[in-house]
């Protein structure tokens, strides 16, 4: 079965709100966002310059990542 996400119901957000303030301490937190610096060995030539960091001098990438309680 197939599964697509949908834009969040006031019942979902006032659920989501209740978690984090109750559990985490934290009112009005809907999310959490982590990031990562991922150093890119194999980064094709004609993009490294658009990847590269100023402070190593090496091509890397930032990933993120967005999660609820519920996933």
């Amino acid at each position: 079965m197939k599964r697509y996400l949908r834009k969040p119901t006031f019942s979902d957000m006032r659920q989501i709100l209740e978690h984090y303030a109750e559990y985490h301490g934290i009112p009005g937190m809907i999310g959490s966002l982590d990031c990562m610096k991922w150093e890119w060995e194999l980064c094709p030539t004609a993009w490294q310059s658009s990847h590269t960091s100023g402070n190593h001098g090496m091509s890397a990438m930032m990933l993120e990542a967005v999660a609820s309680q519920d996933l």
